[in-house]
């Protein structure tokens, strides 16, 4: 390191001449001067190297001990930078550039959320943003406990709250209760809410967030059947039920559902067919794909992934139809009051 900074800061090699060059390096290194690499070539010659500010404060030392100096070589970044002009701006960019990067890095250029799920990112980055927490602040102005309390104060359903930093990145750790408090009120009242499924499907993956499950994966239910429980038992010491605590039961079901479809064919379209001599199944299966794509279309704005479709011809005298079956996963479930679990909750 110390090589570096004297190739920064520059030097010089110099030749000095004389009979006291003894006393002229004791000199030097009585008041501060630093002299190294000292090489003699005869008796009263000595080459040493000095650094390029020391050897201005050379000048009384050398009328004191009538020495001579000669400049050999000069090495270091600024004779670099006066040999190359031009690489005097570049270097100035450089360091300009250095400046901006070190200094942007003394704000916050991203909000992170980590582990919500009932509370929407949106609106925790809103509650933020009306308490002058934005993207573009200074870190030093942001107080990390005051944001805690803040968001705990703001939404009741996080239980947890953790405010850090991460290089410019505000990371926002939180971990929600077992049930919203905003529900509080109903459940006071002996109101319980289970976790029902609101179409005919078979589970593929089930993760419980509050409540009691009583299905399993690969487990097929019916529309109206209860999936999780809104309560929690707590059992005391003898393994016997202490309290029943309602709740309102959550959880994130995914399940495979069938969608099946009738598309008709007027007789105006079989007619045209007929005349186009084109009244086969072929062309028949592309028109009636045709006609499923905007029930596709319905499905996918709805968050539902298509696993697989099938159409199936089916001919009835003059009239010609399409079965159209789509096998599709979504999330299902719905909450709903146990004392009012109605068919129309499901239309």
């Amino acid at each position: 390191m110390r090589h570096f900074w004297q190739w920064f800061n520059g030097y010089v090699c110099i030749l000095l001449r004389g009979r006291q060059l003894n006393r002229f390096i004791n000199l030097c290194s009585r008041n501060g001067i630093r002299l190294w690499s000292i090489k003699r070539d005869i008796e009263h010659k000595i080459q040493v190297h000095i650094g390029l500010k020391d050897i201005y404060y050379l000048k009384p030392y050398l009328r004191k001990t009538k020495t001579r100096l000669k400049v050999i070589s000069k090495k270091g970044f600024p004779f670099w930078c006066h040999r190359h002009p031009r690489l005097k701006w570049f270097m100035c960019i450089c360091f300009i550039l250095l400046c901006i990067a070190a200094y942007s890095t003394c704000f916050v250029w991203n909000i992170q959320i980590k582990g919500n799920t009932q509370v929407p990112t949106e609106k925790i980055l809103e509650c933020l943003k009306q308490n002058n927490i934005n993207v573009g602040q200074k870190i030093a102005g942001v107080d990390c406990s005051g944001i805690e309390i803040l968001l705990r104060k703001q939404f009741q359903q996080l239980g947890w709250v953790s405010a850090y930093f991460e290089n410019t990145n505000l990371c926002i750790e939180v971990k929600e209760s077992l049930y919203d408090v905003m529900d509080n009120e109903l459940l006071e009242h002996g109101k319980r809410y289970d976790f029902v499924a609101n179409k005919d499907a078979q589970i593929v993956s089930i993760v419980t967030r509050s409540g009691k499950a009583i299905v399993e994966k690969s487990q097929r239910v019916k529309q109206g059947d209860v999936l999780v429980l809104g309560f929690n038992e707590i059992y005391d010491d003898t393994g016997e039920i202490k309290e029943i605590i309602l709740l309102k039961a959550d959880a994130l079901v995914y399940g495979d559902v069938v969608y099946e479809f009738i598309v008709p064919l007027t007789e105006i379209e079989i007619a045209s067919m007929k005349l186009a001599k084109s009244f086969d199944e072929n062309s028949l299966l592309r028109l009636g794909y045709q006609k499923s794509i905007v029930l596709e279309e319905k499905l996918k704005q709805s968050d539902v992934t298509i696993l697989d479709k099938k159409i199936i011809i089916q001919k009835e005298d003059k009239k010609i139809n399409f079965l159209v079956t789509i096998y599709a996963r979504e999330q299902i479930g719905v909450n709903i009051p146990v004392e009012e679990v109605l068919e129309n909750e499901f239309k």
